[in-house]
C-alpha cells in the first residue's frame, strides 16, 4: 500500500495532464520528478531545519535529493533574509569575472562554496549585504547581455561555457543568443 507520498502516488498525479490557461500540458520526466518530491517530503516531515543561520539552512536543505546549492541558497536568503549566503549564477559569474572576483573557468556548479565565499567577503567589504547585492546584480546583467558581451571581449574574455545561454538564435524567439557573436 502506497503511503502518502510515495514516489508511485506522485508519478501517478504528474502524469496526469494539466490544464493551465485552457492547454494541456504534460509534467516531463514524472517517474524522476515524483522520486525527488518523494525523498524531499520524506526527509522534511522527519527532519528539523535550522532557523538561525542561513548556511546551516542551505546546508541543511543540500542533503534533499535534486536541491542544489543555488536553489538551496535562495530558500535560505528567501526564508531567513540570510546574508551569509549567495545565489550564484551565470549573471553574478559574469559579473565576478568582469571585477576580477572569479576567474572565466570557474564553475559554480563546482566551486559553488569558493565562490560563494569570496562573493560575500566582497559584499561585506562594500557595505552592501550579499542578499541585496546578488540580487541586483542579477536583475541588471539580465537585462544588458549585450553590455556584458562588450565588457566581457573588451576584456579578453572570449568565453565561459557558453555563459549558460541557449542555443544561438532561438527558434522560438527568432533572436541571437549567442553572448560572443559579432552584433
Amino acid at each position: 500500500m502506497d503511503h502518502p507520498h510515495s514516489a508511485e502516488q506522485i508519478e501517478r498525479l504528474l502524469s496526469e495532464p494539466l490544464v493551465v490557461g485552457g492547454r494541456s500540458i504534460r509534467y516531463r520526466y514524472p517517474r524522476q520528478k515524483a522520486k525527488y518530491i518523494s525523498a524531499a517530503l520524506e526527509y522534511l516531515n522527519t527532519n528539523t531545519p535550522p532557523e538561525n543561520c542561513g548556511k546551516a539552512l542551505r546546508d541543511w536543505l543540500t542533503a534533499v535529493p535534486g536541491i542544489g546549492y543555488k536553489t538551496a541558497s535562495w530558500i535560505a536568503r528567501n526564508w531567513l533574509d540570510a546574508r551569509d549566503v549567495a545565489i550564484l549564477d551565470i549573471h553574478i559569474h559574469r559579473a565576478g569575472v568582469l571585477a576580477g572576483i572569479f576567474k572565466p573557468n570557474d564553475d559554480v556548479n563546482k566551486d559553488y562554496l569558493r565562490m560563494e565565499d569570496i562573493f560575500v567577503k566582497l559584499a561585506d567589504g562594500i557595505g552592501i549585504p550579499a542578499n541585496i547585492l546578488d540580487n541586483q546584480i542579477w536583475n541588471e546583467l539580465r537585462l544588458t547581455p549585450s553590455l556584458v558581451r562588450h565588457m566581457l571581449t573588451d576584456c579578453g574574455v572570449t568565453s565561459i561555457d557558453r555563459c549558460g545561454l541557449p542555443p544561438p538564435n532561438n527558434r522560438s524567439t527568432g533572436r541571437n543568443y549567442d553572448l560572443f557573436a559579432p552584433t
